[in-house]
Formats: structure tokens, C-alpha cells, sequence
């Protein structure tokens, strides 16, 4: 990974980002920055767009990336056996509820999260 592509992925898992913003901070042009978005989208990043105007850049990560960031989430501010509800967790790691609960279901497969409701759960134990 180039020294822009690995600038640019620091500053779009920070959050949504319109190109100008990133050009303002690392002093890219406009067109290199449209490059190494499309270089990260190739070697395997999903970014996409939101928004029209200014069009930002946001990150999208996988259940495994996701699931983990939920467990460091969990282990940061001790919810271990308290409710998360997963439009909350959502917009912490601001991604969205269904990637969320993806993630969740992820959790889920090693036996440590107990489902409390549609849209919420419970993680009981520590990895």
C-alpha cells in the first residue's frame, strides 16, 4: 500500500470525507485522490459515497473488521452483560443498523452473544 492510499484510508476510517476535505489535509490533487480511492476499492476496500453535495467518502467495513471493532467497543467501556442496541452501536462505529447486526450474528457463532430483542443484544463473556 502507497504512502497516499494509506493517508487517505487513516483519514475515511476517522469518518465520512468529501475529497476536497482530503485534499485540503494531505495537499493531494483532486484526481489523485479519485486514483487511490480506486486503487483501495480494488485491492479490496469497500468505500462508498453519501451524500450530493459535498459527495463524502465513507468506509464500509467487513463482519470480521466490524465484529471485532464491537468487541474492542464492548471491552473500552465495559458493556459485557448490559443491552446494546444495535442502532446505537451503529452510530458510534458509524457504519449502518444491518452491518451492525451482521457483525452481531458473527458474535453470535462463537457463543457469546445472548439475542434480547429484534435490535438489540447482549455480549455475556469475554473472547
Amino acid at each position: 500500500m502507497s504512502t497516499a492510499q494509506r493517508k487517505i484510508l487513516n483519514l475515511l476510517v476517522k469518518k465520512d470525507i468529501s475529497i476536497k476535505e482530503i485534499s485540503e489535509i494531505t495537499g493531494y490533487s483532486t484526481s489523485g485522490i479519485r486514483g487511490r480511492i480506486s486503487e483501495l476499492r480494488d485491492i479490496g476496500y469497500t468505500i462508498i459515497t453519501v451524500g450530493s453535495f459535498p459527495k463524502k467518502y465513507r468506509l464500509i467495513f467487513n463482519k470480521d473488521e466490524l465484529a471485532k471493532k464491537i468487541l474492542d467497543l464492548v471491552e473500552k467501556r465495559r458493556m459485557y452483560g448490559k443491552r446494546l442496541e444495535y442502532a446505537a452501536i451503529a452510530r458510534v462505529l458509524r457504519t449502518d443498523q444491518n452491518q451492525v447486526e451482521a457483525a452481531m450474528q458473527k458474535i453470535h457463532k462463537h457463543g457469546m452473544l445472548i439475542q434480547l430483542s429484534n435490535g438489540s443484544a447482549m455480549i455475556v463473556r469475554k473472547v
